[in-house]
Formats: C-alpha cells, sequence, structure tokens
C-alpha cells in the first residue's frame, strides 16, 4: 500500500471501531468527513490489490 495510507491506517481504524464496524451506523451518524476518510481508503486499498494482481504494483 501506498505510505500515506500507513500514516492514516489508525484514524480509519478508530473511525471504524466508533461506528462498531457498521457502515450503516457511521452513514446515519458519522460526519461527512468521516465517511470520505472511510470509503476513501477502502477504494484506494481495493485500486491498489487490483493493480498488484495485474502486475503493475509490486
Amino acid at each position: 500500500m501506498p505510505d500515506k495510507s500507513e500514516e492514516e491506517k489508525p484514524r480509519i481504524k478508530q473511525i471504524v471501531e466508533k461506528y462498531r464496524k457498521s457502515i450503516s451506523r457511521l452513514s446515519e451518524e458519522g460526519s461527512p468527513e468521516e465517511i470520505v476518510a472511510v470509503f476513501k481508503h477502502a477504494a484506494d486499498y481495493s485500486n491498489y490489490l487490483q493493480r498488484k494482481i495485474v502486475g503493475l504494483e509490486e
């Protein structure tokens, strides 16, 4: 994963635990910044894995 995401991992983990790992709870009770952060992290990680499978990432 890119280095930037390593810095954000603790913040994302804290947000996920705050809403008890529930996407529904996050979307209903979370701030827009928290929602964007969690979904951006998920999208970035998904893109990383896809690039790795195709051979564009090592």
